[in-house]
């Protein structure tokens, strides 16, 4: 056993593709800090203060001319925040700053609720206050909004959560499973591993074990090199960074940056296990590297499909059942947003796990079975 494991780990480090799949992977990380263009955020700050201090003051003397004197003490309280807001950021003091864009905020969403203001949906304007007053509380310094200028742990978390798409973080895995099932055929020795001693589940389970670890600690370490160049520009970050999520889109928890990766590396995790059961089970039927390449890249982007987004649909109501569904690892943990939300409220990451582990299972059974019928890989 063990030393089929060690034959089996040596193919996979010997393949070239793969050294080539990591470099891809580190590139789509690091691109963000490579072709964005660098500006004053700040700049671009005050002068959007300024331009809505102008158009507030003379919105205020139009509502006074229309004698609406309540509308008027209203917005004059905002224009105050605003003018507060913009003294801090001439001053440059950052905790001052986030103070008073917490002032302000509140009293936008004030606004909002009663119905005076109209702009964002409401609760992603609660959460964008509940995020502000976790800064305050927790005296952190807010994040510019470009990812070139986070620090190396909230820019792996931006990636994972904004700019990286799920299905790029799933081509890896698809890879390695379907080159492990079917290089035997391509290489002309599955005749030879028919014929060995082992047991064919021993056989086809190194496999898949090797493959797992392989892809799994694989991509983390292609994220190593990523966190080590950002870290030295920017510094290393903070996990306690915070994240506002809704699940019933009404109240609003927070969720850190630690938390969030932490989840989403375990269920990453679950996924590459599920997806190694289902393409332990599809070689049973083909070992053409073509047919299961494609069945295995079409199981990754069914979530993609409009069907995974209609929450008016039928099969919105049994989403939560469909080891797909939770694919798409940031709208599962973070429930999504008031424009686009999970598909139903069942789904969330404690029922991703369950749900993932049990279609495994359900796979490797299955898999098993055929395996003792047909006894050979």
């Amino acid at each position: 056993m063990k030393a089929h494991l060690l034959i089996e780990s040596k193919k996979l480090l010997k393949d070239k593709t793969y050294v080539a799949l990591f470099f891809f992977l580190f590139f789509l990380f690091i691109s963000p800090l490579v072709v964005t263009m660098e500006f004053d955020m700040d700049a671009q700050k005050i002068d959007y203060i300024k331009s809505d201090i102008m158009m507030t003051e003379e919105g205020i003397s139009q509502m006074e001319q229309d004698d609406a004197q309540a509308a008027a003490a209203d917005e004059t309280e905002r224009l105050q925040l605003l003018k507060e807001l913009l003294k801090t950021y001439e001053s440059g003091n950052i905790y001052e700053r986030t103070k008073a864009e917490l002032a302000l905020e509140n009293k936008v969403l004030k606004q909002m609720e009663s119905g005076s203001v109209v702009g964002i949906p409401i609760i992603e304007q609660r959460k964008k206050v509940a995020e502000i007053d976790y800064l305050v509380k927790n005296k952190l310094a807010p994040l510019s909004g470009l990812e070139y200028s986070y620090g190396g742990i909230n820019y792996i978390f931006t990636a994972f959560h904004s700019f990286i798409p799920f299905t790029f973080l799933l081509l890896l895995p698809v890879l390695v499973y379907t080159n492990t099932l079917s290089m035997e055929k391509e290489r002309g020795t599955k005749d030879f591993l028919n014929m060995t001693p082992l047991k064919y589940r021993t056989i086809l389970s190194t496999k898949m074990s090797v493959a797992i670890l392989f892809s799994f600690f694989g991509f983390l370490l292609s994220l190593i090199p990523v966190f080590l160049v950002v870290s030295l520009k920017n510094g290393m970050g903070t996990f306690n960074y915070p994240l506002a999520i809704s699940r019933d889109q009404l109240s609003v928890q927070i969720l850190t940056t630690g938390q969030f990766l932490l989840k989403f590396i375990i269920l990453l995790f679950a996924i590459y296990i599920f997806l190694a059961s289902l393409a332990l089970l599809i070689s049973r039927f083909t070992d053409n590297f073509f047919i299961y390449l494609s069945v295995m890249l079409t199981s990754v982007l069914l979530p993609t499909l409009p069907l995974f987004n209609n929450t008016d649909s039928f099969f919105a109501r049994i989403a939560h059942y469909i080891p797909f569904t939770y694919f798409d690892l940031t709208k599962v943990i973070t429930y999504g947003t008031e424009d686009f939300p999970v598909i139903n409220e069942h789904i969330n990451f404690t029922g991703g796990l369950i749900c993932l582990f049990a279609y495994s299972i359900l796979c490797i059974l299955i898999s098993s079975v055929l395996i003792s019928k047909k006894s050979k890989i």
